[in-house]
């Protein structure tokens, strides 16, 4: 290798440390921040909120029952609270299902505008024009369970508070390594992730099931969001108009996660190429008016969310500017070690804010490989977007989009 070339790679591989420092000091910064134990929550004596749960689905029959049985177990006034269930362009029984299982069904067809945010969309202005005697509304994925206590604490804050998200686990850790590692991912990112944010001060993101919002907000704000990450387009339609969701880790919500590696690439194909359209369409705006009013919330969720690599992303960006280092024999090495730890430290915090278990903690072993295939998947799209349809959880066992 001559001299010229050698240089080149150095200056590289050191230009990559020190571009990965942002993201890697953003996750440590969260690892920090999401540490701190959540706050108690008050409840009321009696309970007060009318709430309507709104179950999307499309194909659903196999898990709908699952979701309704669980909303109906909750422990809240049976008076208090609407289940309906939109079976979206459905070629199955889930609407059946759904009304055998104690929920009201509304069937949808529309083939032209089959997505997640056209369904929700149609049953909230439905909602909203039909029946006036109810509060506050939850979304609910239809391979969704929820806590028991979950209403009862959504009752005690959505006076104060005009939308909120329910902490996201993940239902089914158990079948086999690739779920495990979706919890890995999940209790970084759902758990440990919103946590910060809401000691920090900013604005909980919402993540497509358990998404609560007072009745004034969705009127004020009609819900036109039907891409492929319906949750965080309507998210930054909030922040714009000035409304801050909160995160609330004392109600929780649990949905399935795929079980084969071809159903996770589905999932993350859709997810990936969903964000990839957003940051195209609504960063660079969304970052004007964040420094224009001088909006430190909507500033942090445009660059933490559209413009920052992810997690995986991240971690592979560091092995391989580390890698380099040491092939190069150049004195990057402790720097990419301190980057690695801060990384790793931001996965073990997740986890420890969630509670996993033991069998996850062993399952972090195979998360460097993971990575990159999360990050190839990324590269592979940019040259070959996927489809954008909506599939079944059988589809994608608890995609939903």
């Amino acid at each position: 290798m001559t001299r010229a070339a050698r240089g080149v790679l150095h200056g590289c591989a050191a230009a990559a440390q020190a571009l990965t420092w942002l993201p890697v000091g953003h996750l440590g910064l969260l690892a920090v921040a999401g540490s701190v134990p959540p706050r108690r929550v008050v409840l009321r004596p009696e309970p007060e909120t009318r709430f309507v749960v709104v179950v999307p689905g499309r194909n659903e029959e196999e898990f709908v029952a699952a979701a309704v049985g669980s909303l109906l177990r909750a422990r809240y006034p049976r008076e208090l609270m609407r289940v309906v269930v939109v079976a979206d362009n459905c070629h199955d029984g889930t609407a059946e299902v759904a009304r055998a299982a104690g929920a009201e069904a509304w069937e949808r067809n529309d083939p032209a505008r089959a997505s997640k945010g056209a369904a929700l969309g149609w049953a909230f202005e439905r909602l909203l024009a039909e029946d006036p005697d109810w509060d506050a509304l939850l979304v609910l994925d239809a391979d969704g369970t929820v806590d028991r206590d979950l209403f009862r604490v959504l009752d005690a804050r959505i006076d104060d508070v005009a939308v909120l998200q329910a902490e996201r686990r993940v239902g089914n850790p158990r079948p086999n390594l690739m779920t495990r590692l979706s919890e890995v991912s999940t209790d970084a990112q759902t758990v440990l992730r919103p946590r910060a944010r809401q000691h920090l001060g900013g604005a909980a993101k919402l993540v497509g099931t358990g998404m609560v919002f007072r009745r004034d907000v969705l009127r004020m704000i009609p819900w036109r969001a039907e891409g492929l990450v319906e949750d965080v387009e309507y998210w930054l339609t909030l922040l714009q108009e000035g409304i801050r969701p909160e995160f609330e880790p004392r109600a929780q919500v649990a949905d399935l996660m795929p079980e084969t590696m071809s159903a996770a690439r589905r999932q993350r194909e859709r997810w990936q190429a969903g964000r990839a359209g957003l940051a195209r369409g609504r960063a660079r705006s969304s970052l004007r008016l964040s420094l224009r009013r001088r909006d430190p919330v909507l500033l942090e969720a445009v660059v933490s969310e559209l413009l920052l690599p992810t997690l995986s992303v991240t971690g592979t960006a560091v092995v391989g500017s580390t890698a380099l280092s040491l092939l190069l024999r150049r004195r990057g090495m402790s720097t990419g070690a301190l980057q690695a730890l801060v990384v790793t430290v931001h996965v073990l915090a997740g986890l420890r804010a969630a509670g996993a278990s033991a069998a996850t903690y062993r399952a972090l072993a195979a998360s460097p490989l993971v990575a990159i295939w999360k990050t190839w998947l990324a590269l592979r799209l940019r040259l070959h977007p996927p489809a954008s349809g909506w599939q079944s959880t059988r589809g994608t066992t608890g995609a939903g989009r």
